[in-house]
């Protein structure tokens, strides 16, 4: 009965384990991850790019792009007239 018990005890502990692992990856790294990966395809569609989720412009708030605080600076090693940037609507991210 007591092995019974000990493995019971360590199958808890697992399950308890991987819902915990589980919690910190959609609570915390899957947002961050999920922004990163649409800010990187924008950068690649280059300026003037807007899916209503992302926007891309040459200067902050062009092309009606709303401003906030998840944007990248693309072509970032270029010249100051080759780089844009591009915004997450965050309110369509939710």
């Amino acid at each position: 009965m007591k092995e019974a018990t000990g493995e019971l005890s360590t199958t808890v502990i697992t399950i308890v384990a991987i819902a915990a692992i589980s919690t910190l990856f959609v609570a915390i790294i899957y947002p961050r991850l999920r922004t990163s990966i649409q800010l990187n395809q924008a950068c690649n569609s280059g300026p003037g790019y807007n899916d209503g989720t992302v926007c891309c412009g040459t200067t902050t708030g062009s092309n009606g792009c709303p401003t906030g605080n998840k944007s990248k600076v693309c072509n970032a090693d270029q010249a100051d007239g080759q780089q844009f940037t591009c915004y997450l609507n965050e309110q369509d991210n939710d």
